[in-house]
């Protein structure tokens, strides 16, 4: 009904227009008054400051999360750090305790072997060779005993055989090798 006639349009338009204006301004006057809606008045006064008081408590707990887990890293960099040195510092005393076991395992067990076995080389080379070894561990004091022992039997071993190449057995006699 609006557009039927040619020469209407343009006066039409403007009176579209015009009203279109009117409520358009009707429009924004209401709304800058806070009257357009029923509600508006509850969500400022009371629910917007609900907001912003929740808003403000959760950035202060948000804060205080931070801090606490800042404190919390903290101490366990700390904790983790004196794990670390305890770490180390047990490394060090065990690796301490096994060089001081080694040279005294060097010193009081393998060394007096050691002797033992090279008296006993230079006793099968036929030298005579004395071992004077105090050590306070009761094995190696055994060893070395039967080391004396065996020598002693050895040697009268020894003696007995000489004696019997030299002598009759029969008579005890020096044979004819003692003549020569």
């Amino acid at each position: 009904v609006l557009f039927r006639s040619e020469e209407n349009v343009p006066a039409r338009l403007i009176v579209s227009a015009e009203r279109w204006m009117g409520g358009f301004e009707r429009l924004i006057n209401l709304k800058e008054s806070g009257k357009w809606r029923s509600d508006y008045p509850l969500l400022v006064n009371s629910i917007e400051p609900s907001f912003i008081d929740i808003w403000r408590q959760l950035a202060l707990l948000d804060d205080r999360v931070n801090s606490a887990a800042a404190e919390d890293m903290n101490s366990m960099f700390r904790v983790a750090n004196h794990i670390s040195m305890i770490l180390w510092a047990a490394a060090v005393l065990f690796f301490g305790v096994l060089i001081i076991g080694h040279i005294y395992f060097n010193r009081r067990v393998l060394q007096p072997i050691s002797i033992v076995g090279y008296a006993l080389d230079r006793e099968g080379e036929s030298v005579d060779s004395e071992i004077k070894l105090n050590s306070p561990i009761k094995e190696i004091r055994l060893l070395v005993d039967s080391f004396k022992t065996m020598r002693g039997e050895v040697r009268a071993r020894q003696e007995a055989l000489i004696y019997q190449a030299g002598h009759d057995p029969l008579t005890g006699l020096s044979n004819r090798h003692n003549f020569r």
